[in-house]
């Protein structure tokens, strides 16, 4: 108890105390120091002496602990029980401070205290303070104290000091117990509430307060209480606490609130009617705030409606197995689609499933299961479905063993992927693919008959692939890679008219045809080759350089030039003959 808590008080045992002290004081300490009296002065004396002893006896030995100090705090007097209390003999206390039996942070609260009584004689206080037994334990006491003046005129300090250790400790356990009860609130998110439908008042816990974000200050009541819920569920509410109040039974409902800020709480109360001795109903209950759990179920649905939708689109299932009782323990929306039943047919045995797959990949899928369940270890496995409307449906599936706590396989998770469409492209691009190879190699049969060599050159006009006729008498091409075509011909110093036309065109990036020019073979002959390309670019336009074919024109150019000898020979030999004829 604190300086503060110092108070008056009227009648106590504390005043039988001073009493008897008073009765000391006026009676002496022994007959020697009496004057002479008649025989009614001695019958009064033997009266007080029996109240003396009287009071002895109960000074010692009344279950009240007191105590006799002097201004400067030294025990002048204590008594049997009071020492015992605290573990000592009255002897051991005798003379010495009175501080001895306090905390050290207490003894400046009980020099105030002694130090109050001082200034107020005759007047009585009481206050509640902690005082340490020998042994080293607490003891509480309520201490009612006044100070008096002796016969010699001096002050002293007269204590009796009631032990409420008991009761204390159990005003602590409470408080504790409160606290418990008040962090359990917090931590659960729940408050409790007690509602009285006669007088209309509320007792709301800490936590409820928080929960509708109301000042503990104030006083709740139903109509701040409507006033916080969800205008949508104001309704339903009411109707709930008409009937409960009516009836007088509990209640257990679900309603929002409408926050300060716009936001929304979720809230579960519930109640139980209880009825008073008087005959009144009360309730008393609990109000839990589940927005958090109300919101994860929201995601969790969300989640799931998206889950099933993106199985739906892309046609892939999900699914469990429980191994021990050879039963689906999970079977997603879209499995039922996939195998040909309709999502809402949850009593489809697991029998029905497997007669729908071809027997052949039935027996495969057994096979993969049973080294799965034995390894421990991931499979995946293509089979076929034959569905009631007589499609083929083709599958690929991964599964993945669960093991339990006894190392065994207890449950295999996995996936089914339609991927008959797939399929069905594969196939499709393999048969396109074996033509365009096909094709290609046509083309390229064409392409050899009809010329030498495929070249391409970069943006810089200089060669960078060629190829040639096995049989060709040409240069070796990998010796060609890096120049330019102007580079080859020993005739581009004598007709750089034709060369610096072709360059030209080359440099717009114009296609060109049947470009003829001399050049030489593996053995340094020389030999005509004809030309034609094509620029190409990306597909940003960019140019990348030529793409083109040659070929060794050598022998038609011969006999042409042969021809041309033949006719001019054929000529002069007829103008020679005309001339002789002249």
């Amino acid at each position: 108890m604190m300086p503060g808590q110092i108070a008056k008080f009227g009648n106590s045992a504390a005043q039988l105390l001073l009493g008897g002290l008073a009765a000391l004081r006026s009676f002496g300490t022994g007959e020697k120091d009496r004057p002479a009296v008649g025989d009614d002065s001695r019958q009064d004396i033997r009266d007080l002496r029996d109240a003396v002893k009287q009071w002895r006896e109960v000074f010692e030995h009344n279950p009240v602990m007191y105590f006799m100090v002097d201004p400067a705090g030294t025990v002048l007097n204590v008594n049997t029980f009071g020492a015992a209390q605290l573990g000592y003999t009255a002897a051991e206390l005798t003379g010495q401070s009175v501080l001895n039996v306090f905390f050290e942070k207490d003894h400046d609260f009980v020099r105030q205290c002694v130090g109050l009584c001082l200034e107020t004689v005759d007047q009585s206080h009481t206050w509640e303070i902690r005082k340490i037994r020998k042994d080293g334990s607490v003891l509480w006491v309520r201490e009612n104290a006044k100070a008096m003046l002796r016969g010699d005129g001096t002050p002293v300090v007269l204590v009796a000091c009631e032990n409420i250790t008991q009761r204390k400790e159990a005003e602590d356990a409470l408080r504790q117990s409160e606290a418990y009860l008040a962090q359990a609130q917090e931590l659960s998110r729940t408050g409790s509430f007690g509602l009285s439908p006669t007088t209309g008042e509320i007792f709301w816990s800490r936590e409820t307060f928080r929960i509708f974000q109301c000042d503990p200050a104030t006083q709740p009541n139903l109509g701040f209480v409507f006033q916080r819920i969800h205008p949508e569920d104001r309704d339903a509410v009411r109707k709930t606490l008409d009937r409960a109040f009516h009836e007088a039974e509990d209640f257990d409902h679900e309603y929002r609130l409408l926050m300060p800020d716009g936001s929304i709480k979720y809230l579960h109360s519930v109640a139980r009617a209880v009825r008073r001795a008087s005959g009144c109903v009360e309730f008393a209950g609990a109000v839990t705030d589940v927005t958090i759990a109300k919101e994860t179920e929201q995601r969790l649905r969300r989640s799931e409606a998206y889950l099933a939708e993106a199985q739906r689109l892309s046609h892939t299932s999900s699914w469990a197995w429980d191994v021990r009782r050879q039963e689906f323990a999970y079977r997603s929306a879209e499995l039922y689609r996939l195998f040909g039943f309709e999502p809402d047919q949850t009593d489809v045995p697991a029998r029905a499933f497997q007669q729908r797959i071809l027997a052949d990949d039935f027996q495969r899928i057994a096979d993969v299961e049973r080294r799965a369940i034995h390894q421990g270890e991931p499979f995946e496995i293509d089979f076929r479905i034959a569905r009631p409307d007589g499609s083929i449906r083709r599958v690929h599936t991964e599964g993945h063993p669960v093991k339990g706590r006894d190392g065994d396989v207890m449950e295999i998770i996995g996936t089914h992927v339609d991927v008959t469409e797939q399929f069905v492209a594969k196939e499709a691009l393999q048969k396109a693919f074996d033509e365009l190879k096909q094709s290609e190699q046509r083309f390229r049969d064409y392409a050899e008959t009809a010329s030498d060599w495929f070249w391409e050159t970069g943006p810089d006009h200089r060669i960078t692939r060629i190829s040639e006729h096995a049989d060709t008498a040409s240069p070796v091409p990998t010796g060609l890679i890096g120049l330019t075509r102007w580079d080859l011909p020993p005739d581009a110093e004598f007709e750089p008219e034709k060369w610096e036309q072709h360059r030209a065109a080359l440099d717009a990036h114009l296609p060109f045809r049947d470009l003829v020019y001399r050049g030489r073979d593996r053995n340094g002959s020389p030999i005509y080759v004809r030309t034609s390309g094509k620029p190409f670019h990306d597909e940003n336009g960019s140019f990348l350089g030529y793409r083109g074919v040659s070929s060794d024109v050598t022998a038609a150019i011969r006999t042409e030039q042969a021809e041309d000898a033949l006719r001019k020979a054929q000529a002069e030999l007829a103008h020679v003959t005309r001339i002789t004829t002249l």
